[in-house]
């Protein structure tokens, strides 16, 4: 998946965007998706817009669905989470390296 191979995209797309994807792809209603995995379509639609993240229960179920490791899902959440709070904060992790950790001792 090219989105995590990138260093840091120009735009942090959520789990639920490539979820959303694959279901327009293989023509599956979201409310059937939500039915079949037991959820309201609320919680569904809040994962697709990222505003809920992708628990590792629902990345197992998603790795049997469409037989992709679970992992692919919690990975794009931490690498989401990661760009975000590293451009959050720029400054503040600028500060630290090697060179500094060395010249404390």
């Amino acid at each position: 998946m090219h989105y995590l191979e990138s260093d840091a995209p120009s735009e942090v797309k959520p789990a639920g965007y490539f979820l959303e994807k694959y279901l327009e792809v293989l023509v599956i209603k979201k409310k059937t998706l939500a039915r079949y995995l037991g959820y309201q379509e609320s919680n569904l639609s809040a994962i697709l817009k990222g505003k809920r993240s992708i628990n590792t229960d629902l990345a197992i179920k998603l790795g049997e669905i469409f037989q992709l490791d679970p992992e692919l899902w919690l990975n794009i959440q931490s690498k989401n989470t990661l760009i975000e709070v590293a451009r959050k904060n720029k400054a503040q992790y600028q500060h630290y390296s090697l060179q500094g950790l060395l010249n404390e001792g």
